[in-house]
């Protein structure tokens, strides 16, 4: 089955929806499911960008992709979102892995104020 993000912007934030999305993307290859929600997280949209964080949260086991994704939360992400993106990232890497990658960025502000 070829998933497209286009196809379910219209539809996201629907939470039947959003749980069939991520019941069919588990069924797909990591890669499938990471470029799926790369899509999404590289939307103009906030609320697109926010239900592509859930859907990682629900989805994305590769840990390099998910440093991947903590990286750009840090280096690239705006300083408004980053709370949304640790909140996604953090239970899934660990804070000690997160605030390790924060230095490594020389990050550990942004990490900082939201991992108390």
């Amino acid at each position: 089955m070829k998933l497209s993000a286009n196809d379910y912007i219209p539809k996201l934030r629907n939470t039947q929806i959003e749980n069939e999305l991520a019941r069919q993307l588990r069924q797909e290859s990591e890669e499938t499911r990471e470029k799926f929600i790369d899509e999404l997280l590289t939307s103009f949209q906030l609320p697109v960008r926010l239900a592509g964080l859930d859907l990682l949260k629900r989805v994305l086991t590769d840990k390099n992709s998910l440093l991947r994704w903590l990286e750009m939360a840090l280096t690239q992400v705006d300083i408004s979102e980053v709370k949304y993106w640790l909140a996604a990232l953090t239970p899934k890497l660990g804070n000690k892995q997160v605030r390790a990658m924060a230095r490594q960025w020389h990050e550990e502000d942004k990490v900082s104020y939201w991992l108390h």
